[in-house]
């Protein structure tokens, strides 16, 4: 998918795979449906589409992929991130039980650093587990192979395994399905850059949020004529 700057507009080609016009088709025949969307309808739908979403089908990160993420080149960031995992843990008293949550952990290369390290100092009778909140089948089953022995392709989430340290795995679409009760120590390792976001724009007529409409069967960025929900929440209240 290229991006193109056209006269202050910007116009959206999708390249010749079935996937991509697969998902194009899908965003004009929503946008014709309801009306433009704001941009972070589009970054969620662009992202996470199931089989057509960018991290829904396939490994993106690495030499084979589109980018490289500091765990991937060194294993010294994540077991640097391991002795601090644990040093913090010691100095709050090391409550048990307790669980590791990463949000998009990506390969699970990252906590595999971690759990390097942490299973060289843990106490024997530590109640561990390790919970990851992926949206991407896929990149479960990448961090699957990465962390486990199982020999498993169904259906990850909700599933319980055991890495090869021997701590409980267990995959969740969504932080509302972790255990609330047990001490939780979080990572989000470039996370946040992913999240879909909302833009605007101030205008002599005040904020207006900025949309994605459709032109000759382009995708094209356009202005609200009046304050959207998201303008009045996140604008207003800031």
């Amino acid at each position: 998918m290229k991006v193109k700057c056209l006269t202050g507009k910007w116009k959206v080609n999708f390249c010749s795979s079935s996937k991509e016009n697969k998902l194009l088709d899908y965003l004009r025949a929503k946008i014709e449906a309801t009306g433009p969307i704001t941009v972070s309808d589009y970054m969620k739908e662009v992202l996470t589409l199931p089989h057509s979403g960018y991290y829904m089908s396939r490994d993106v990160f690495g030499s084979s992929g589109d980018f490289i993420t500091s765990p991937e080149i060194s294993q010294v960031f994540g077991e640097l991130v391991g002795v601090w995992f644990y040093n913090e843990w010691c100095r709050i008293g090391s409550p048990q039980p307790l669980q590791l949550v990463e949000f998009g952990p990506g390969r699970g290369t990252l906590t595999d650093d971690i759990l390097r390290v942490f299973s060289k100092f843990r106490p024997k009778d530590l109640k561990f587990s390790i919970h990851f909140i992926e949206i991407s089948p896929h990149l479960c089953h990448v961090q699957k192979s990465k962390l486990c022995s199982d020999n498993i392709e169904e259906d990850l989430y909700g599933r319980t395994l055991h890495t090869k340290y021997g701590y409980p795995i267990t995959w969740h679409p969504h932080l509302t399905n972790v255990p609330e009760e047990t001490f939780s120590l979080f990572l989000a390792h470039e996370f946040f850059d992913a999240m879909p976001i909302h833009k605007f724009q101030k205008t002599p007529d005040g904020w207006r949020e900025i949309l994605i409409d459709l032109k000759n069967g382009d995708l094209q960025f356009i202005l609200s004529r009046n304050p959207t929900a998201a303008t009045k929440l996140l604008i207003d209240v800031s």
